[in-house]
């Protein structure tokens, strides 16, 4: 269990154990001064309440003192050996707005299935890879070496960088792409009499690979954009389909 996930579990303890002490304390008094019935028996339910929460309270430290020695032991003399995250599960438990998550990791390097099993907030994908440190004489009792929030994070970064390298190879295909298209005309290349451009033939065989109706959408465009008139887009477009036609397109 994760230590924020304790110190929640024993601040709820904590807090039933302030209310509950003081009321079995006051319905005791009570009773002494008047002794009915219904206030021994609430002095003794809240003093129960009182008594069960300390003894939960004082079951769990020691159940977690045990536990971190076992793995203090285990990091220190444990034998090691890889293993993968084989099955992941959530517990029902939230801290900080994050799901507690049951991480199983199983190596089979020692002939036999060793599993650690882990209480975290760190999210990781099944098949992450890990280390399990593990008692030779009693195998069951196994803990996982590494640090999985740091791991967590780690995969995260790896994955962001992988991310952003496909959204860069993206962009660079989108620019080569552009750069090996048709040439936009621009008002610069407008001349002679109608207004159509007078090297219009040369961005024709530059744009004859993306056929005629990617050529006639830039000449569109510009009249959309008040750079070329209906009457030049006319004459373009009956010079474009003139030469578009020969070439077999």
């Amino acid at each position: 269990m994760p230590r924020s996930t304790r110190w929640i579990v024993v601040v709820v303890l904590l807090v039933q154990l302030v209310w509950s002490a003081p009321l079995s304390l006051v319905f005791g008094r009570a009773y002494l001064i008047t002794p009915e019935p219904v206030l021994l028996v609430l002095t003794a339910g809240f003093g129960l309440v009182a008594v069960g929460i300390v003894a939960t309270t004082a079951a769990l430290l020691v159940r977690w003192r045990v536990a971190a020695r076992t793995r203090r032991r285990l990091l220190d003399t444990g034998s090691r050996v890889p293993a993968l995250l084989v099955d992941v599960s959530y517990t029902g438990t939230r801290v900080n707005g994050h799901a507690v998550r049951k991480l199983t990791f199983e190596s089979r390097s020692a002939g036999t299935p060793i599993r650690a099993v882990e209480r975290t907030t760190a999210a990781l994908p099944a098949g992450t890879p890990a280390t399990i440190a593990y008692d030779l004489a009693d195998p069951a009792k196994a803990v996982v070496a590494d640090d999985l929030t740091a791991l967590a994070a780690d995969l995260a970064r790896r994955a962001d960088r992988k991310r952003q390298a496909w959204i860069d190879e993206m962009f660079r295909r989108q620019g080569k792409t552009a750069s090996s298209g048709p040439a936009v005309f621009t008002t610069s290349t407008v001349s002679g009499s109608d207004g159509v451009p007078s090297d219009l033939a040369s961005h024709i065989h530059e744009a004859s690979a993306h056929g005629l109706d990617t050529a006639l959408d830039q000449l569109r465009a510009m009249v959309r954009d008040g750079r070329l008139t209906q009457q030049q887009f006319d004459e373009a477009e009956r010079q474009f389909s003139g030469l578009f036609g020969r070439s077999g397109h």
